[in-house]
């Protein structure tokens, strides 16, 4: 089983950062930096820039099964966003 989960980050309504993050198996571990043997998943500027400004950063969960299996199901699996602000750069 292949799992995809989708990073973007928005600022002023316009996509400024994307990344793409895969993991295998039954049941995947995300976390932000490295951890406990796993490796990190994060989303940077594609400009690698300190902007000031408020940010939106969106997660999106996709299963990938192996063939000849089909997924049939909600499309992301699962999806949540959040907002931050950057200050003082």
């Amino acid at each position: 089983m292949t799992w995809l989960a989708y990073l973007t980050l928005e600022r002023s309504g316009r996509m400024v950062g994307a990344a793409l993050y895969f993991r295998t198996g039954y049941s995947p571990v995300w976390t932000q930096n490295p951890s406990g043997g796993f490796p990190g998943t994060q989303v940077f500027r594609y400009d690698y820039a300190c902007v000031n400004g408020l940010y939106r950063n969106r997660v999106e969960a996709y299963v990938i099964p192996p063939w000849p299996y089909v997924y049939i199901g909600p499309a992301p699996t699962d999806s949540a966003s959040n907002w931050g602000a950057v200050l003082g750069c």
